[in-house]
Order: structure tokens, then sequence, then C-alpha cells
């Protein structure tokens, strides 16, 4: 009777089981758990320029790579997206092609942590190198094609903005355009016999004491001669 008994259990528990496994091929899959903060670091490789957003919406869409020298990345199919936070001070400067690394947040949103940050968009700089600019910078100069224009310092000394000031009080305004040198007018009484036109001679008695030259002459402090470059928005280049 015992060995019976044990039969009718044992295909009771069977049947047990199968209808656990078919309810749980009724269940839909378990989604992967998120990644927590501050987890692997990966990399990805530019499929194009970075877009600029509002806050800490800026991205920039990438294929998956190795490691930091982008081994391996694809050149087709399905990107991922990063998203690119901006720390005060700083904007994201990201180009086609070029590497970043990213890890995963709580939810799951791919948040680039280095290889992605410039300067501020606006932020204007001393240059002493010629050929191209680093990317992302125009010179200082009228008709680069920038939008917004850059400040145009070609060829000018930059003074502080000075609030309520005539030429001091709107930002990028000019003047005094290829003035480089000075003069004073002075007026002479009638002197017989008249002394040179470019001079005049002051006299105390019969004592001369000073001469004062008319001559133009240049008034430049020592200069060398940078190049002024501004951090533009180059997004979606």
């Amino acid at each position: 009777m015992t060995g019976a008994t044990d039969i009718l259990m044992a295909q009771r528990q069977a049947e047990r089981n199968a209808g656990r496994a078919a309810l749980r091929s009724l269940q839909p899959a378990e989604a992967p758990p998120a990644a927590a903060p501050g987890g692997t670091l990966s990399w990805a490789k530019a499929a194009a320029g970075w877009r600029n957003a509002a806050g800490n919406d800026s991205y920039v869409d990438a294929y998956p790579c190795d490691d930091r020298s982008g081994a391996n990345a694809r050149s087709s199919g399905n990107t991922i997206r990063i998203y690119l936070p901006r720390p005060p001070g700083q904007d994201p400067n990201v180009l086609l092609n070029q590497v970043v690394g990213y890890i995963a947040d709580a939810a799951g949103a791919n948040i680039a942590a280095v290889g992605y940050l410039d300067d501020a968009i606006g932020t204007v700089k001393l240059w002493s190198k010629t050929g191209t600019l680093p990317a992302g910078w125009v010179d200082c100069a009228p008709n680069t094609g920038a939008s917004p224009p850059v400040q145009a310092l070609a060829g000018s000394f930059p003074v502080g903005l000075k609030s309520g000031d005539s030429d001091f009080g709107t930002l990028g305004n000019s003047g005094n355009q290829d003035r480089k040198t000075h003069a004073h007018n002075l007026e002479r009484d009638v002197y017989t016999p008249p002394p040179p036109a470019n001079s005049v001679y002051v006299t105390e008695g019969q004592y001369e004491t000073a001469r004062l030259n008319m001559e133009l002459c240049n008034h430049l402090p020592p200069w060398c001669v940078v190049r002024f470059i501004e951090r533009i928005d180059n997004s979606g280049q």
C-alpha cells in the first residue's frame, strides 16, 4: 500500500510542477536591473556631433566601443544616446568620432562622465599658435560665420565693461580704431623773427626754458601679437 501511495504523491507533485512552469511561461520576462550610479565606466564613439539642449538634456548619439581608443566601434546600425551634463562654467564639446566615457544612472540613462566638456560658450582666451584652432573655437574677428557673431577684437585692446559710460557701457562697442599717433595744437603770439613752424619756444626773461615739439609721435605701449579666440556653440556640426 505504501508503494502505491508514494507513486500517487509523486504524480501529483509532477502535476503541480508542470502547472507552475506553465504559469511562469505566461508571465512577462523580468526587466534587467538598472545599473547603480557610479557603475563601470563604458566607452562609445560619437556617430555625429553633440546636440545642444536646455539644462542637462544635451546629448550625443554614439556607437559602443571596447575602450578609450575607440576599438571595435560599429560604423552603422543602432546607436546609444549619451546625455551630457553641464557643470557651472563649462559646456559640452563633442565631435564626430570622438570617444566619450559614460556610466548608466539608476534609471538606466547613459550619462557622460569623461571626455566631453570644454569652456563655457562665449569664453574668450588668448592663443599664441598659428594654424587650425581647437574645434569649437574661432578667432575674435569679423566675418567668421559664427552665429551669434563673436566679439571683433582683432587689432584692438579689450577694455572692461563700465555701466553708464558713453564708450565702455555697451558690451561689444569699439572705437578709436587705427589711431596710433598723438599731438597737441598750441597757439603762440606773433613773434619776430617767427620760430620754426613745428616748434614753440617758451622763455622766461632772456632764458629759453623749454621746447614743445609739435611732431606726431606713437604712444602705443610695448605690445606683442596674439590671437583672441572665442568658444562658440558648435552643436549639430
